[in-house]
């Protein structure tokens, strides 16, 4: 049965969004969600917001637990995740108020857990990620996009980077971006060029 996730930022925890508004107090593994998750209906379909920076926005990115964000959610029930967040472009095609559907992401972030899987102890697992994001459900985002004659992009690369920090766009010329383990490299690390590819920056 289908249930939509929602992880995003202030003004997406309103319950008027809802029919039959309710709120459920989640526990993981992983510890406690950044916020309540807010549950209901949105034109009959099932559907869960959680705020990734708390209620009162009080998480820092680094702070955010992205681990028990996404667990509590698929306790929940939740089928799809859609995760929205303002960004910064790099080209200027990209202007403000547009709606990007991204395809691929380098991660330059530090200090947050990067794997649900933290020993082998019960077995190597090297999760697979050519693809991070589920084409189905980004082919079904642009379409509504286009058909409610929204600016929108598609097939961009995202960057991920920390707080307060900014790389020299020199490091986007090397071929090849290490990852710390565990989790497989996805196909943008090994393309060429690869700072003509990055088209946004998001924290």
């Amino acid at each position: 049965m289908l249930k939509i996730g929602i992880i995003g930022g202030s003004g997406l925890d309103d319950p008027d969004f809802f029919k039959n508004p309710d709120i459920l107090d989640m526990d993981t593994d992983y510890g406690k969600p950044s916020s309540l998750l807010l549950s209901g209906t949105i034109d009959e379909v099932e559907t869960i917001i959680l705020s990734r920076h708390g209620t009162k926005h009080q998480y820092c990115p680094t702070q955010v637990n992205n681990r028990a964000n996404i667990k509590a959610l698929q306790k929940a029930g939740v089928t799809h995740i859609i995760a929205t967040t303002a960004c910064g472009s790099l080209k200027e095609e990209i202007e403000r108020g547009h709606l990007i559907i991204l395809d691929q992401f380098i991660d330059f972030t530090r200090f947050r857990k990067g794997t649900f899987v933290e020993s082998f102890e019960n077995g190597i697992i090297h999760p697979a990620m050519p693809h991070p994001f589920d084409d189905n459900l980004r082919s079904i985002l642009y379409k509504t996009a286009k058909y409610l004659n929204l600016n929108v992009h598609e097939r961009l690369l995202k960057q991920c980077l920390p707080m307060k920090q900014v790389f020299p766009m020199l490091l986007l010329q090397c071929q090849q971006i290490m990852t710390p383990g565990k989790r497989m490299k996805n196909l943008l690390p090994g393309m060429r060029f690869l700072k003509y590819l990055i088209k946004m920056l998001i924290m």
